[in-house]
């Protein structure tokens, strides 16, 4: 399934899981997160959220390993590389 695809099915989630992440409840917008990559496993971006929201709860340990793995494979993602130098600034 293409990227555009995926977002348009899912948009109301993004906005749920964005409303979140701006109110700072990394908790809530986890848990939407995680459902989200179950329902779309190969989906990156949404993967780089998930460690947002781990850098943002403390987990930076949980948040840098998937990051990492997350940039070698989608190294055109700019969002996958803005997370990184968020979790890495986080150190």
């Amino acid at each position: 399934m293409h990227e555009n695809e995926i977002f348009s099915k899912l948009r109301a989630r993004y906005r749920l899981i964005n409303e979140l992440m701006h109110a700072r409840q990394f908790a809530s917008a986890e848990r939407e997160l995680r459902r989200l990559v179950e329902e779309v496993p190969e989906h990156a971006d949404t993967k780089a959220l998930l460690a947002f929201c781990w850098t943002e709860c403390g987990r930076l340990d949980d948040a840098q390993a998937l990051i990492e793995s997350l940039v070698s494979d989608n190294l055109e993602s700019h969002i996958c590389w803005h997370v990184m130098g968020h979790v890495v600034g986080a150190e």
